[in-house]
């Protein structure tokens, strides 16, 4: 099963930098710590998604793979949600709580905003 253990910290690093080429417009150096270690997080949750969907296991697999396949997953999901939530949203009655119309109005509706 291919889990984050699963590959070297120089292929972790190395997904990394990729994707901190593409944040900083292949200007990794100005790149921060914070941004970075937020960078790594993706890719270690997006290949523990992978690691999490028995299709798309593949023991030969690469930390550049998982990840890839893991992302993809995570969009797919993303997407999934916004849609429960639009749903949701038409429909929904806060029954003139107002904690219950800000959760909805206020507090969700940023976290899903379309990618």
């Amino acid at each position: 099963m291919n889990s984050c253990n699963d590959f070297s910290p120089e292929e972790l690093v190395s997904v990394v930098a990729k994707l901190a080429e593409r944040y900083a417009g292949y200007e990794s150096t100005s790149v921060s710590y914070d941004t970075m270690q937020l960078l790594m997080n993706a890719v270690l949750y997006c290949i523990n998604e992978t690691g999490n969907c028995a299709s798309a296991l593949r023991p030969e697999m690469t930390a550049q793979e998982a990840y890839d396949i893991g992302y993809k997953l995570v969009v797919g999901k993303t997407h999934d949600a916004l849609e429960m939530y639009n749903r949701i949203e038409s429909c929904f009655d806060d029954y003139g709580m107002i904690c219950l119309h800000d959760t909805m109005q206020k507090g969700d509706a940023g976290v899903l905003s379309p990618l």
